[in-house]
């Protein structure tokens, strides 16, 4: 029984640590700096789920309260969405493919967002069963929500 338990809190340690991401900020910086935009733009991808994702959060866990709060997450998840097209149309003009459609561009980016989605909401219950908070405790996270919130502002000031 004993071996049982130890092999299972194992493959979980493994499998949690595999889905763990990277943090947004050096794949941004390293994108930039090596003028590579399609590190930027999984960067921004990034940016739009959590953006969906807090904004889903805030509605759901937070209510009335933080009704304005979700409304600015999923503003800014649309503005960007619209950044991510213009950058995903770039990358295919300088590597001479096809330009993608408008809604070729939402399949991708929703197809994406699906697959990031679940990783950004283990980290957020992980987190409260940890500390009974969110995010409050969560570094990685409460600079991704500041990066994300302000993409525009933080590509220009690392350029």
């Amino acid at each position: 029984m004993k071996q049982i338990l130890a092999i299972t809190i194992i493959f979980y340690t493994i499998v949690s640590t595999a889905q763990d991401f990277k943090p947004i900020k050096p794949i941004l910086e390293n994108g930039i700096k090596k003028q590579d935009n399609a590190q930027v733009a999984y960067a921004l991808k990034r940016c739009i789920t959590l953006n969906l994702v807090m904004g889903n959060w805030m509605e759901e866990k937070g209510g009335e309260n933080l009704k304005n709060v979700a409304k600015n997450f999923f503003e800014q998840g649309l503005l960007l969405k619209e950044l991510s097209f213009e950058i995903e149309n770039g990358i295919e003009k300088s590597r001479k493919t096809k330009i993608s459609t408008r809604d070729e561009l939402e399949v991708m980016l929703l197809s994406t967002v699906k697959n990031i989605t679940p990783l950004y909401v283990d980290r957020l219950t992980k987190n409260y069963a940890l500390s009974g908070s969110y995010f409050d405790n969560d570094t990685m996270l409460k600079d991704e929500i500041s990066i994300c919130s302000n993409f525009r502002q933080y590509l220009n000031s690392v350029k």
